[in-house]
């Protein structure tokens, strides 16, 4: 629809000698000027990730993300760019790696360890994921801390790691954060 609201504005303009302008028009097709743009760019970035370019794709969608949270596109917040989708559903360490570091810097804490799960069943390193652990468990070690004055050391890491060695040295971090909470 962004390309014929571009072409019928050519029109218009084209023909404007005889005294036309296009100030309506501009004023009705304003309102959908960045979900178009919004679009645009979570198209551009699927193809982009069809022919398998993941980091290009991932950083489209990327800009897609900020478009939508900058001009408030989805005021409700049930709408989101996939990203988490994307990277749960891919088998390109990569681009889960990227997107497990993408939401621990954005407060996904939940989506980061499904990730860091995800990671963990595909049969990656734990030492490739060191820094994930590590700052994941520093940050829900802050959030635990920060919720409740009863925590529950042994419980907690049991939820977070199921008990798995793979998650060691999230254990070690989390437990030093949660035993020298301030």
């Amino acid at each position: 629809a962004s390309s014929l609201v571009l072409q019928a504005r050519e029109l218009i303009y084209k023909r404007a000698a005889c005294g036309l302008n296009t100030i309506e028009l501009n004023k009705l097709t304003a309102k959908y000027q960045h979900p178009a743009r919004w679009n645009e760019t979570v198209k551009s970035a699927k193809a982009f990730i069809a022919e398998g370019d993941y980091v290009k794709g991932v950083e489209m969608i990327q800009q897609a993300g900020a478009l939508y949270n900058y001009y408030r596109l989805d005021t409700l917040g049930l709408v989101n760019a996939g990203f988490y989708e994307l990277a749960m559903t891919s088998d390109y360490t990569p681009l889960i790696k990227h997107a497990t570091g993408y939401y621990i810097t954005r407060g996904g804490y939940d989506q980061a360890m499904q990730l860091l799960e995800k990671m963990r069943l595909s049969g990656v390193n734990a030492a490739e994921t060191t820094d994930f652990q590590e700052s994941l468990a520093r940050e829900l070690a802050r959030r635990d801390v920060a919720e409740t004055d009863l925590l529950d050391l042994k419980t907690m890491l049991r939820v977070y790691t199921s008990g798995d060695k793979w998650y060691r040295r999230f254990a070690e971090v989390y437990r030093f954060h949660v035993e020298n909470r301030e």
